[in-house]
């Protein structure tokens, strides 16, 4: 089956945020992450694959040509499926209220990044994950990739800054010169957060901060956001 004009322009549309949100819609791509999305109860729109071979594995889907699918992939060589899913709905700081550990990023903005520091947070278990200001959109086609399906097992609230104010956990920081995190007796409630990858958290921001030690004899300056964030994680999940 040929596209038509108006479907590929839609789908082309999902390579910007504006029209993402616009139409609560993204794309994901490849047989792994199109069946895992579906396992998770995400709701497609819908289904396209370029093998007839692969319409048992997908019902419902729709047989394009590859020049139809390289008209709104994100790879230059696509291959397996592809599926364009609605959003879903945010959560709310409402109900982050009861929690013990919340996880936390502030302008985080490489979407791999992201995207795999949501699929992590989902294998140590953390299910609600804050995006304060300046993150990357964790719908952006590189973190539905690097995420693996996160985005289906989480629930994402959007928040600023001063809104921490209404929540009763302690502000916890990722900082270079912060108390260790293995030797911190965790509060009752606390948030993590991690910063930009190269400004770090911002000055008026009043945390208290918390490192990963490096071993004595190590030269390296610095972790990369997503691994030190897979560190806590682990920290946190085993403490």
């Amino acid at each position: 089956m040929s596209l038509s004009l108006a479907k590929k322009k839609f789908l082309r549309s999902l390579k910007q945020r504006k029209y993402r949100y616009n139409e609560q819609c993204f794309l994901a791509e490849g047989n792994t992450l199109v069946a895992d999305l579906l396992r998770l109860g995400m709701q497609p729109v819908d289904i396209f694959i370029l093998d007839d071979k692969d319409a048992a594995l997908f019902p419902g889907s729709t047989t394009i040509g590859l020049n139809d699918r390289k008209a709104f992939s994100n790879f230059d060589n696509p291959a397996g499926a592809a599926a364009v899913f609605r959003m879903p709905q945010w959560g709310t700081l409402e109900g982050l209220q009861h929690l013990s550990f919340v996880p936390a990023l502030y302008a985080v903005q490489d979407p791999g990044n992201l995207g795999t520091i949501l699929r992590t947070a989902c294998w140590f278990g953390f299910q609600h994950i804050l995006l304060l200001d300046g993150c990357a959109d964790p719908y952006n086609s590189k973190a539905i990739q690097a995420g693996m399906g996160a985005v289906a097992q989480v629930s994402l609230v959007q928040a600023k800054l001063n809104d921490l104010q209404g929540l009763p956990h302690q502000i916890l920081g990722a900082h270079m010169q912060g108390e260790s995190l293995y030797s911190l007796e965790m509060p009752k409630q606390s948030i993590l957060i991690f910063g930009n990858e190269g400004s770090g958290l911002p000055e008026n921001l009043a945390y208290h901060p918390v490192s990963i030690p490096k071993a004595p004899h190590s030269q390296m300056e610095s972790l990369n956001v997503a691994m030190a964030a897979g560190i806590a994680f682990s920290i946190v999940a085993n403490s």
